[in-house]
C-alpha cells in the first residue's frame, strides 16, 4: 500500500490493498470459524426476528427496545429479503460496517482539505487501529457509519466559512489557528433545491441516530457544535436540532427505560473516581494471557493518542495552520 502511495499507482491498486486489510482483520474469523462471534450479536439478531414476527417492542424487557431504530430497519430488511433469520446478516456484517467507516473516514479527512495521499492513508490508518470485533451487528457501529456520513456530507457541501466563536478569537492571537481550507474554498456549486435535501438528508440522519442508539447522538452532537463555534459549520441549527432531538427522545419516547433507572442515569457523574475504576481497572483481570492482552490494547490506545497528537504537530510545523474543524472533531468523542 505505501509503495503505490508514494508511486501514485493509481485508485485501483490502493483499493485492493486496503480490501486485502480489511479481509485479513476483520474477515478471518467469517471465513475460518462455522458461527458468528458475540453474544451480544446474536442477542440484536433475536430483538430483530422478534420485531419482525410479532410487530411490537418488548420495551419492559430491555432497554434497548427504547431505542428501536437499528432493530426496526434490520426487521424491515428480513422481512422484505425473505431471509428466515436475522442470523444470517450476522457473518458479514463485520467486514460490511468496517468498509462503511473507513470510507466514511476518509470522505471526512477529504471535506477538511487533506491531500490526496492523506485521505489514502487516513482510511489504513483506520483498517490497522480500529479494534477486531469492535464493529459486530449493532446500533453502535451503524450509528458510526451514519453519523460520519453525515458530517462528511456537510463539510464538503458547505465548505466557504466565515470564522466561528472559537476560531475568530484565536485567529486574532495566530492567523494559522483559521486554515486556508475554511478561509477561501469556495462552496459547492449547487442549486438551492439541492442543498436543501442535503439538509434533509442531514436532518434524518440525525433522528435515525438518536433513534438507533443512547450514546453516539451525544457525540453527534458535540461534533456539530464544536463544529458550529469553530466557523466551519454554517447551518448551525442542525447542532441545536441534534441536542433538542436527543433530549425529546429520551424525554418522551425513551420514558419506558429511564422512568425505573433514573438513578442508574445520573449517579455516575458523581463519582467520575469509580467509574474511572470500574471502567479502567476492574476489567484487567482474568488469566495471565488475557490481562496482557488488555494492557496491550490500552496502550495501543494511548499509541494512537500520542500519533494522532504528533501528527497535529508535525502538521502545523510543516504547512504552518492547525486546523480547529479537525481538533473539534477530535474532542467531540470524549462527550
Amino acid at each position: 500500500f505505501v509503495v503505490a502511495l508514494v508511486g501514485d499507482k493509481g485508485a485501483a491498486t490502493l483499493t485492493v490493498c486496503l480490501a486485502g486489510v480489511l479481509v485479513l482483520l476483520h474477515g478471518s474469523p467469517t471465513l475460518i470459524e462455522q458461527y458468528p462471534r458475540f453474544q451480544v450479536a446474536w442477542l440484536h439478531a433475536a430483538f430483530i426476528d422478534h420485531l419482525a414476527t410479532n410487530g411490537t417492542l418488548a420495551t419492559n424487557f430491555d432497554a434497548r427496545f427504547s431505542w428501536p431504530g437499528f432493530f426496526a430497519a434490520g426487521a424491515t430488511l428480513v422481512r422484505v429479503s425473505g431471509l428466515d433469520s436475522a442470523v444470517t446478516l450476522l457473518q458479514w456484517a463485520p467486514v460490511l460496517l468496517v468498509a462503511l467507516s473507513a470510507v466514511a473516514v476518509a470522505a471526512v479527512t477529504k471535506a477538511l482539505g487533506a491531500s490526496t495521499r492523506t485521505v489514502w492513508m487516513s482510511a489504513l490508518v483506520f483498517l490497522l487501529v480500529d479494534w477486531v470485533g469492535q464493529d459486530y451487528f449493532a446500533p453502535q457501529p451503524t450509528a458510526y457509519v451514519i453519523t460520519a456520513a453525515m458530517l462528511s456530507l456537510l463539510l464538503l457541501a458547505f465548505r466557504n466559512r466565515p470564522p466561528g466563536m472559537i476560531s475568530k478569537r484565536l485567529a486574532r492571537w495566530d492567523p494559522r489557528w483559521w486554515p486556508a481550507v475554511a478561509r477561501g474554498t469556495a462552496d459547492l456549486a449547487m442549486p438551492l433545491p439541492t442543498r436543501l435535501v442535503i439538509l434533509l438528508a442531514a436532518a434524518l440522519s440525525i433522528l435515525a441516530v438518536v433513534a438507533s442508539h443512547q450514546l453516539t447522538p451525544i457525540a453527534a452532537g458535540a461534533a456539530l457544535v464544536l463544529l458550529a463555534l469553530s466557523g466551519r459549520l454554517r447551518p448551525w441549527p442542525l447542532a441545536l436540532f441534534t441536542v433538542v432531538a436527543f433530549i425529546g427522545w429520551l424525554s418522551y419516547l425513551g420514558e419506558p427505560y429511564w422512568s425505573g433507572h433514573v438513578s442508574n442515569l445520573f449517579e455516575d457523574l458523581f463519582r467520575p473516581g469509580q467509574v474511572v475504576q470500574s471502567g479502567v481497572e476492574q476489567r484487567v483481570a482474568g488469566s495471565p494471557e488475557h490481562v496482557l492482552v488488555l494492557r496491550v490494547r490500552m496502550l495501543f490506545a494511548v499509541a494512537v493518542g500520542v500519533l494522532g497528537l504528533a501528527g497535529l504537530l508535525l502538521r502545523w510545523r510543516g504547512t504552518g495552520r492547525l486546523s480547529v474543524p479537525a481538533l473539534a472533531l477530535a474532542a467531540a468523542p470524549a462527550f
